[in-house]
């Protein structure tokens, strides 16, 4: 008896601890969830707000070495993409918001 009474609280406890894993995973990844949102939307106000500056050294900061621009003609690379701001920077003000929920 004492047997069947250390066997089953042994299998209560693992149950138990597999329980505690999962909702501790679940919280990890709702947490890396939240901070992976919260990252995305600091680049894309930090991209209105740039574009709202007309700087174009801030807009460039935001893509790689080998970004992609694609507006009427494709701009590769950081040359070229920091061209084409340029380029919209000088013929156009540019006032821009972002909606989100």
């Amino acid at each position: 008896m004492k047997r069947l009474f250390i066997t089953a609280a042994i299998f209560t406890s693992l149950i138990a601890f597999q329980n505690e894993a999962k909702s501790l995973s679940n919280n990890s990844k709702k947490t890396e969830t939240t901070m992976e949102k919260s990252a995305i939307e600091k680049l894309i106000f930090a991209y209105q707000n740039a574009l709202n500056a007309s700087d174009v050294n801030k807009v460039i900061e935001l893509y790689t070495k080998n970004g992609v621009l694609m507006a009427n003609r494709t701009a590769e690379g950081a040359e070229q993409v920091k061209g084409t701001y340029q380029y919209v920077f000088d013929k156009f003000q540019l006032y821009t918001t972002i909606l989100h929920n």
